[in-house]
């Protein structure tokens, strides 16, 4: 309650937005249709409540993760894969 959900724009090579607390921004590529690779993620560095920047941290942790893209219902799914358990996923609408 009262945290601001984050956001992501995809554009030009980069990612950017609202990580629950910080802005971010970093370079994003894809190499083959579905697959992608964010790199390192530049943050501003405001202090927030206790509650966004544990939203950011688990936001900002999944799309460093992030390997693989799809769409669902025009919402777009961002995969990050972990060792022999189902992906974390960050899904956004518009």
């Amino acid at each position: 309650a009262g945290v601001v959900p984050p956001t992501a724009v995809v554009q030009y090579g980069k990612a950017a937005g609202f990580a629950g607390c910080n802005r971010y921004t970093g370079p994003i590529t894809e190499a083959a249709p579905g697959t992608v690779k964010i790199g390192e993620l530049a943050v501003t560095r405001k202090a927030c409540d206790s509650a966004a920047n544990a939203l950011e941290a688990v936001f900002l942790d999944r799309m460093r993760a992030t390997t693989s893209y799809s769409f669902q219902a025009g919402r777009l799914l961002l995969l990050a894969p972990r060792d022999d358990e189902p992906p974390r996923s960050l899904l956004f609408s518009r």
